[in-house]
């Protein structure tokens, strides 16, 4: 298993605490990197924290020293030390051996250099110049915007609507549009029917039952349960004793409060013809029969206000009033919204224009770009069936996409962006996005090796490409070679080779036949005159007798597995170059990382006892 895949939980871990601690630090955190030295110390006890672990269960014999010079196994600029018990701490918290067991220095090795790459990225990052990245820049400044807009209507909306216990009961009882409920009844049910015979604890008594009659016996069976719940047995006790609706049968029957138009006919002129405490008689539809109980029943209208109702009462209130303040302040603001337009790309076909071309300028502030109105052109063509829009189309539809950045400009004006929670959310996916710049070192995409690279390996390689085991085949040994040549002609006439195995292979008859069928077989497998002999036959042809030491053998070839052609073989050849490549890369990457850091491997490495994942707490 690779080791990105391997430490995916641990080195996530390591990354999104390290952003979080990123928005604790000071933003002089760029300008002076001693602070990094805080930063790397709190990782661990983030990692603890997030994950609710506890230390790793090491064994007495494999715990590493309290930590100390001796026991650094990392180190790197930035005053940066990691200790192999803090390492150890950081694979306990992973998935590595998930069943427990030792991992060997070598496996810790590469779970140190993954630990160490990720380190070094997060640091990488922080030299990334986001803007200069057209696409990351985008995406990062979406989703910033995105954090901004949600604390600015926290601040003037949700924030400013307040809700009082007797205004959700007033709300409550004025409107039974939005509260009233159905007419409805408490059930519980008992289904029977021929399968869950069948296939139930008395199958075997069904088993010679021909379906007619199971349905017959589910019949009688209905009725025989609902005798006993009028003279002696609860409808709960029935229900978990004989339903074959599995779910609600192990829970009494029970089913809860239902309304009409649920469930299928003719359950509605049943059920509800009941009154509570009343049981049905026995009725049938397509998933067998059926006995219905009600318990309660509620009329329609609006139920008396307890907790539940309340609580719902009360968001829908809340939203309804935050809605019209959000509203307000919305019409307020994007009427007085300006837009200046890019006149001459109105009249074009925005998929054929570069997508940096600027469209409109929002309230002389912000640009908005082809690229940030190619989704809603697309809607626009959708809803309309049109193939493409028109300039007025157009301005209607950048201004729906302007609103965005107006709320943007406003909550900018209102110093929203200063607020604790933006500051750190910018922070965050600021460095989200640029480790994912650096991250790019890592791998070439869209790499392939050329066709003279592969079929110049395929033809240096030939060994690989012949099948290891090339021959199947089956024999019978005799210990006269004209007895043999009999056999060969009996074959070659037609007769089934395992048959005539059953009768002439020597030893007992149970196993003639597994003995005679040697299956797949290669260069070993056999003696060499055996396996020259077979080599010379096409498939489904037999041999002479061919001698060995073990006596004369007739041998068919049932199968011969042919060297791969280079059109085969192509596949199995890229994915090796690919893989070669993606280690490379990934190699140049890491030392390029390691060198600009200093990073020094000291190997003083031991190793660790753990225990499976499910036990690490």
């Amino acid at each position: 298993m690779k080791t990105g895949r391997k430490y995916a939980l641990m080195t996530f871990l390591l990354f999104f605490s390290s952003r979080c601690l990123t928005y604790q630090i000071s933003n002089k955190i760029e300008g002076d990197r001693k602070l990094n030295i805080l930063r790397l110390t709190l990782i661990a006890l983030a990692l603890a924290i997030l994950t609710g672990c506890g230390p790793a269960q090491i064994s007495p014999e494999t715990a590493p020293a309290q930590d100390n010079k001796e026991n650094i196994v990392a180190t790197a600029d930035n005053y940066y030390e990691l200790t192999m018990s803090q390492l150890t701490a950081l694979m306990a918290k992973s998935a590595i051996v998930p069943h427990g067991g030792v991992v060997d220095t070598a496996e810790i090795a590469r779970f140190l250099d993954s630990v160490v790459v990720d380190t070094l990225v997060g640091w990488a990052a922080y030299d990334v110049r986001l803007e200069d990245d057209y696409e990351q820049y985008r995406i990062y400044r979406m989703r910033y915007h995105d954090a901004l807009i949600d604390q600015y209507l926290k601040d003037v909306v949700y924030n400013q609507v307040e809700v009082d216990s007797q205004e959700v009961v007033d709300f409550y009882n004025s409107r039974p549009d939005l509260f009233s409920e159905p007419e409805k009844i408490f059930v519980y049910h008992i289904l029977l029917n021929p399968r869950g015979l069948k296939n139930g604890p008395d199958s075997l008594k069904y088993r010679y039952h021909s379906w007619e009659e199971v349905k017959q016996e589910t019949a009688r069976l209905a009725k025989e349960i609902r005798d006993h719940i009028d003279s002696r047995e609860s409808f709960i006790e029935a229900a978990r004793k004989y339903s074959h609706d599995t779910l609600s049968g192990n829970q009494g029957g029970v089913i809860g409060w239902a309304a009409r138009g649920v469930y299928v006919h003719p359950f509605d002129s049943v059920a509800f013809a009941l009154n509570p405490g009343e049981t049905s008689q026995p009725y049938e539809d397509d998933n067998g029969w059926h006995l219905i109980y009600v318990d309660d029943r509620r009329e329609a209208g609006v139920p008396p206000l307890n907790e539940r109702q309340y609580m719902s009462a009360w968001v829908t209130l809340r939203t309804i009033k935050s809605n019209e303040l959000g509203q307000s302040i919305f019409d307020t603001l994007f009427a007085n919204m300006s837009l200046e337009y890019n006149e001459p790309l109105l009249d074009t076909n925005l998929y054929k224009v570069d997508k940096r071309e600027w469209l409109a300028v929002v309230n002389g502030e912000d640009t908005l770009e082809c690229n940030d109105a190619l989704t809603a052109e697309y809607d626009l063509r959708l809803q309309k069936k049109i193939s493409n829009t028109t300039p007025e189309q157009k301005r209607e539809m950048l201004r729906g996409v302007a609103q965005k950045i107006a709320l943007v400009q406003q909550a900018r004006r209102l110093k929203v962006d200063e607020n604790p929670d933006v500051v750190a959310a910018e922070r965050f996916l600021r460095h989200k996005y640029s480790r994912i710049i650096v991250e790019r070192e890592k791998k070439d995409f869209g790499w392939q090796p050329s066709d003279s690279m592969v079929e110049q390996y395929y033809q240096a390689h030939l060994d690989e490409f012949s099948p290891e085991k090339p021959l199947v085949v089956q024999h019978i040994i005799v210990q006269d070679s004209l007895f043999g040549d009999f056999i060969r002609s009996q074959a070659m006439s037609g007769y089934d080779f395992l048959d005539l195995a059953k009768e002439y292979y020597p030893g007992d008859e149970d196993v003639r036949a597994e003995l005679a069928d040697l299956g797949e077989i290669g260069r070993g497998d056999v003696p060499d005159a055996f396996y020259e002999a077979a080599l010379r036959v096409m498939v489904g042809e037999v041999t002479h007798p061919v001698k060995t030491e073990y006596g004369y053998h007739v041998i068919k070839v049932v199968e011969r597995r042919e060297m791969l052609s280079l059109k085969d073989a192509t596949p199995r050849i890229v994915q090796m170059f690919k893989k070669q490549h993606a280690e490379q890369v990934y190699r140049a990457f890491r030392d390029k990382l390691f060198a600009k850091y200093n990073v020094r491997l000291t190997g003083n490495l031991v190793p660790v006892e753990l225990p499976p994942v499910t036990q690490r707490s």
